[in-house]
């Protein structure tokens, strides 16, 4: 049932959170037969997940209302914003061998020159 939930507990990185839903409608369609809003929106721009970086959401506790509450349907998740780029462990090593290679090679090429 679209725009049935309404409210949800969200866990990222083993911390959960309750949300209520904001039901909206999507830009350019009229309300249903039943005017009621076919979409929810989670806003965490104000929870504790504001500036979390994770690949793992876990969405449980669904809480839902209407004529039907045991249906509800899930069709999109959409993250709006993406995270920053963060240099993985690895890409750093990467980034300072190639730095001392760097080095060597001029220290060689200068030597050399000197000669």
């Amino acid at each position: 049932m679209p725009g049935n939930i309404d409210a949800v507990n969200i866990t990222i990185n083993g911390i959960s959170q309750a949300f209520s839903t904001i039901g909206f409608q999507p830009e350019g369609i009229p309300p249903n037969n039943i005017n009621r809003l076919v979409n929810e929106l989670i806003d965490f721009s104000n929870s504790i997940f504001a500036n979390v970086v994770t690949d793992k959401v876990t969405f449980s506790n669904f809480q839902t209302s209407g004529n039907f509450p045991e249906y509800y349907s899930i069709s999109e998740i959409v993250f709006d914003q993406a995270a920053a780029s963060v240099p993985e462990p690895l890409s750093l090593g990467g980034i300072a061998v190639a730095g001392a290679m760097g080095l060597w090679m001029k220290r060689k090429r200068k030597a050399s020159s000197t000669v």
